[in-house]
């Protein structure tokens, strides 16, 4: 679903815009994925494993702006993408349609500005709009920045996948999942 565009201000004084990306955006969504999984070891994926095609991105920008139960939000400083997170469901089976999961990342250069609050609060606000009982996300084990905004919007950790991640260097590293319960 396209979310109504919103301005908000970060503590340090940036205006950021937090809109739903279309298909013009496609290019630098792909950019900004790429970036994403070079800076960091805490995303599923590294930059090698992005392989989608422009078309690729249009097309799962459109299905989702069509889709009434998720959305994609990004977070625009001076007019370029510098943070994402998306809302998903689970599933539309009775037994799974009151879940929903959590996907963000942050460019590092904007970290600690409040910006992944601010995605995490549109996020949050959508899911009880979109009638969502509870969100879902995992985390790297070790990622305490992330744990710390998780837990302060009302995650709680619910279990531990040991050994979920498998990096290049043959190094284990353990997921946490987490709810926030919405009702």
């Amino acid at each position: 679903m396209k979310i109504e565009p919103k301005r908000c201000t970060l503590k340090n004084g940036k205006e950021v815009l937090l809109a739903s990306p279309t298909a013009k955006d496609a290019a630098q969504l792909i950019a900004y994925m790429k970036k994403t999984a070079e800076e960091s070891e805490n995303l599923v994926r590294y930059p090698e494993e992005l392989v989608l095609t422009l078309q690729d991105e249009e097309r799962m920008l459109e299905n989702i702006e069509k889709n009434e139960r998720e959305c994609f939000v990004s977070a625009f400083i001076d007019g370029k993408i510098k943070g994402n997170a998306s809302l998903s469901c689970i599933g539309e089976r009775i037994k799974l349609k009151h879940r929903c999961g959590l996907g963000m990342a942050v460019f590092e250069e904007v970290q600690g500005i409040g910006l992944g609050s601010l995605l995490m609060d549109e996020i949050l606000d959508h899911a009880v709009k979109f009638g969502y009982e509870q969100i879902e996300l995992e985390v790297r084990a070790d990622n305490e920045k992330a744990l710390s905004l998780y837990k302060k919007k009302g995650f709680e950790e619910c279990g531990q996948i040991y050994h979920g991640f498998k990096l290049k260097n043959g190094e284990y590293v353990d997921l946490l999942m987490m709810i926030c319960r919405l009702k």
